[in-house]
């Protein structure tokens, strides 16, 4: 249930340390994505893009139960990790993923900027409502209503 550890364990699992990386992040490091890594991030050239909407490209990464996305160049991504960051030190660091930046040398795309974060398990709300709304009654209040103050705190789109 260690969220700090098992970032920590997908970073060295799927995105290695190494000096001769093409991936340069803001606290990690020089990174390198291991074969494998790249070989779900990218089809014949074509990066595979893992969220149905939205306006940028999100891939997805994952090895022995841990899991990343990777959001190619991110709209405002200060915003992002400082909203992060706001968020845990309210409430405590299990609220929100954590998320890092990273300037990414990709031959298929050239130099990208790329929002890294952390990978959480279970449904979106969106998919609870469309699979099951049945389940809305067993929400957690308690991270329910740390959604709702972060809502009213940060008026997101």
């Amino acid at each position: 249930r260690n969220l700090a550890f098992r970032w920590e364990l997908a970073w060295d699992k799927m995105l290695p340390s190494n000096a001769q990386g093409t991936m340069l992040t803001t606290c990690h490091g020089v990174r390198e994505p291991t074969r494998v890594t790249r070989g779900q991030l990218f089809i014949d050239g074509k990066f595979q893009r893992a969220n149905a909407t939205g306006r940028r490209d999100v891939g997805r990464i994952q090895a022995d139960g841990c899991e990343m996305y990777l959001k190619i160049r991110p709209e405002l991504p200060g915003v992002e990790i400082a909203v992060s960051d706001l968020a845990r030190r309210i409430f405590g660091s299990w609220v929100v993923p954590l998320v890092e930046l990273a300037n990414w040398d990709i031959p298929e795309l050239k130099r990208v900027p790329v929002l890294i974060s952390q990978g959480v398990r279970g449904l979106t709300l969106y998919e609870t409502l469309q699979r099951s709304p049945e389940h809305l009654d067993r929400l957690d209040i308690k991270s329910l209503s740390v959604s709702l103050v972060l809502a009213m705190l940060l008026n997101p789109e």
